[in-house]
């Protein structure tokens, strides 16, 4: 859905999304430190594509990137050595994750952990979206972006649109990407 959301805005066939990955393996689920890397996804979305469609090929290109997760994307923007003075930044502009709930980290027996709420003022690329499943209320949504690229209200926006495209698009998943709701009738015309 959110592809499909980047897609309808952008009108973009063609577009990387960095989605974070927890690389810790045999051995260090004792170990105390960040195991993770950024992985790449290459979506191709078309306006006659359905969204099952997308989603099958989201899939794919999910599957790939994680079978390759292991493989640092600094050393990714090395190899293909795009505009070295951008990095990573310069391959992807969005960025996609979705997160356990408070609880799902790093608690050894015997002590009680739970997440802090210390968020950096600080991103990398111009949009992410990190996805929190909430028992009670279904999922949290929660945008970051580069107040130099993006405004406020704008990225309110996209999160409600997000919303409406992913209810509209799980109601009928064959439906094809342009036909997708994403809001009222004025939002539409603006997009």
């Amino acid at each position: 859905a959110f592809g499909a959301l980047i897609f309808r805005y952008t009108h973009t066939s063609h577009f990387l999304i960095a989605a974070p990955v927890l690389n810790r393996g045999a051995g260090t689920e004792d170990v105390i430190g960040y195991y993770g890397n950024t992985v790449a996804m290459r979506l191709r979305p078309r306006s006659r594509q359905t969204f099952r469609e997308l989603v099958v090929q989201a899939r794919d290109a999910t599957l790939g990137a994680f079978a390759h997760q292991r493989v640092d994307l600094d050393r990714v923007v090395a190899e293909s050595n795009p505009d070295r003075r951008h990095g990573a930044e310069r391959m992807t502009r969005v960025s996609f994750g979705l997160r356990e709930p408070d609880g799902g980290g790093f608690c050894p027996p015997g002590v009680r952990c739970h997440r802090g709420d210390l968020r950096g003022q600080f991103t990398q690329l111009p949009l992410g979206f990190m996805i929190e499943l909430e028992p009670a209320c279904g999922a949290l949504v929660e945008a970051e972006y580069l107040v130099e690229v993006l405004d406020r209200p704008l990225v309110t926006t996209l999160v409600q649109h997000y919303g409406v495209l992913l209810d509209s698009a799980l109601a009928a998943p064959d439906t094809a990407l342009s036909a997708l709701e994403i809001g009222r009738a004025s939002c539409r015309e603006r997009v």
